[in-house]
């Protein structure tokens, strides 16, 4: 069970980062990604790419060019926290992921770490899936691809046949899948290569929730939903990296006062910090 004092104290204001001390105190980020391994249900509307993927629809991303994969790694910190915000650890990944779900809304059927095949065509899923998923199972899940929301939730009782253990899931999301997002963030921001694995990481987790999406002028963007993406890439192009924390807890106002997304905010806080870790390595 997640520890209610910390949960609360997550949701409610900014995580400060701790280094642990001599006696071995773990840091909050620690503590909060322990409690994200252990169940991420205790982070409501943190996981997924809802964002993003309303994002990559639109004619703004549209207009992007393909940037494939990159070769950039991330730190394990990084990952974990990834992962953990989608399916949390192995334990409750085997026990609630490792057969196909739909997260509702306009998702499709989703399998592993966040692979959402309705917003995956045929090429892709071959590509992302054939060294990692037999022939058979590949055609189960072929009906789905496309398919979203309502029309994703009735394909789901037919495809229950389909199981991924979580080692391969790992696999592949190490291998297949935040390549590309890494890659993303090197197209969407400059000075990349000057930051570690973990301050990179935190970009990286952010562009995977909410796309790549540093780029959308501000006479695209009435609302101002967007502003402080616009100012972490300008402050990427600055080398003004030690502001670029206070970026991650700004844009909070988007979806504090709801209860469903609450989590968010203790996304957006742990990726901040984890950027000030990687400013320290």
């Amino acid at each position: 069970m997640v520890n209610r004092r910390l949960f609360l104290a997550g949701l409610a204001a900014p995580v400060l980062f701790r280094c642990a001390n001599a006696f071995g105190q773990e840091s909050d980020f620690e503590k909060l990604l322990a409690a994200l391994e252990t169940d991420n249900s205790s982070f409501p509307g943190a996981s997924g790419r809802v964002e993003g993927k309303e994002f990559d629809t639109s004619s703004f991303a549209a207009a992007q060019p393909k940037v494939g994969k990159s070769a950039r790694k991330i730190s394990g910190q990084a990952i974990r926290m990834i992962t953990g915000f989608e399916v949390s650890g192995k334990r409750r990944y085997e026990a609630k992921y490792r057969k196909p779900i739909w997260p509702k809304g306009a998702s499709g059927v989703t399998i592993a770490i966040g692979y959402d095949l309705g917003y995956t065509n045929s090429g892709e899923f071959e590509e992302d899936w054939k060294p990692y998923m037999a022939d058979g199972n590949r055609q189960v899940l072929t009906p789905t691809l496309g398919v979203k929301g309502t029309p994703a939730r009735d394909l789901l009782p037919g495809v229950q046949t389909v199981e991924v253990p979580f080692d391969v899931a790992s696999q592949q999301f190490i291998e297949q899948t935040l390549p590309k997002y890494i890659a993303l963030t090197e197209s969407a921001l400059p000075n990349t290569a000057d930051l570690s694995d973990d301050a990179m990481g935190a970009l990286v987790s952010l562009t995977f929730n909410r796309g790549a999406s540093y780029r959308v002028r501000a006479d695209e963007d009435p609302t101002g939903r967007y502003e402080q993406m616009r100012q972490i890439r300008k402050l990427m192009k600055d080398k003004k990296f030690a502001d670029i924390p206070d970026q991650f807890r700004n844009m909070k106002w988007i979806w504090e006062g709801k209860r469903d997304m609450a989590g968010l905010l203790t996304r957006r806080d742990m990726e901040a910090d984890l950027f000030e870790i990687g400013l320290k390595s």
